[in-house]
Formats: C-alpha cells, sequence, structure tokens
C-alpha cells in the first residue's frame, strides 16, 4: 500500500509540476533557483533521454508501458522482496507513467529542471526513473542474495 501512495504521490507531483511550467513559462524563459546552479527552463522534448528517439512517439508510448508491466507483474508476483527492490520498481513505473501521461496527450514531454554541471535539462519522471534504477541496481549488486534464488 505505501509503494502505491508513493508512486500516486510521485505521478501527480510530476503532472503538476510540468502543468505549472506549461502554463506559467513561455519557452526559454529562465527562473534562476540557485543563481546558475540550478534553473527552471520550459522545454518541450519529443524524444527520450537527450533527445534520442525524437519523433518515435509510438514507440515511446509502448516502450513505457511494457516496462510498467513487467515491473507491476514482477511486484505481484515477488510481494516478499527486500523494499528496495519494491521502492526501484515503484519510482521506475512512476516516473516511466509520467512520461506516459505527457506523451499520450502532448505528444512530447515537458522538461524543466537544469542543473549548470549536467546539462540535459529533464522532469521530475525522469528522476524517479534513474533514482529507481540506481536503487535496483544497489539491490541487485548488494542485497539480492544468491540463498534466495532456491525459492
Amino acid at each position: 500500500m505505501i509503494y502505491l501512495i508513493i508512486a500516486i504521490i510521485a505521478i501527480v507531483t510530476d503532472q503538476l509540476i510540468k502543468y505549472w511550467v506549461r502554463a506559467a513559462l513561455e519557452p526559454g524563459e529562465t527562473i534562476r533557483i540557485l543563481g546558475d546552479f540550478f534553473t527552471i527552463t520550459p522545454l518541450s522534448n519529443s524524444g527520450a533521454a537527450l533527445g534520442v528517439l525524437s519523433g518515435q512517439r509510438i514507440v515511446l508510448i509502448i516502450v513505457p508501458i511494457v516496462v510498467i508491466a513487467v515491473c507491476l507483474w514482477y511486484l505481484l508476483r515477488h510481494k516478499d522482496e527486500h523494499w528496495t527492490c519494491k521502492l526501484s520498481l515503484t519510482l521506475i513505473m512512476a516516473g516511466g507513467f509520467g512520461n506516459l501521461i505527457d506523451r499520450a496527450l502532448f505528444g512530447q514531454v515537458t522538461d524543466m529542471f537544469s542543473l549548470s554541471i549536467f546539462p540535459p535539462i529533464f522532469n521530475l519522471a525522469d528522476v524517479c526513473v534513474t533514482f529507481g534504477c540506481a536503487l535496483l541496481i544497489l539491490y541487485i549488486l548488494f542485497l539480492d542474495r544468491p540463498e534466495k534464488k532456491g525459492r
């Protein structure tokens, strides 16, 4: 239940931030949060990360649906997994769903966060997917013990 709540909070927060950015800011307009280090700059992205597969809307809708379905299947089949596994898959699904909403409704994703040390502009859904993947890697490397495999 807690993971469903986390997913809902992540998706709703992502969509609210994107709505605010689309409504309040013009393309190219920048709000400085921490000087030039952290800014909010709206950008429409018809591709995946770094603009890869730009214009491939169908692929960018189908792939997240498949990933979300696989994550959901795994969570439902493996309810006794460590919390890090469950949280990582929840974040990946929430981020994928947040960007999927944009692609289905607008044909592109709204990005807005910019860090001077990390050139691509990104959104909260991207952050969820990135942290979810990082946590999943940590889970696989350090917490998914071979003795569990015999179950």
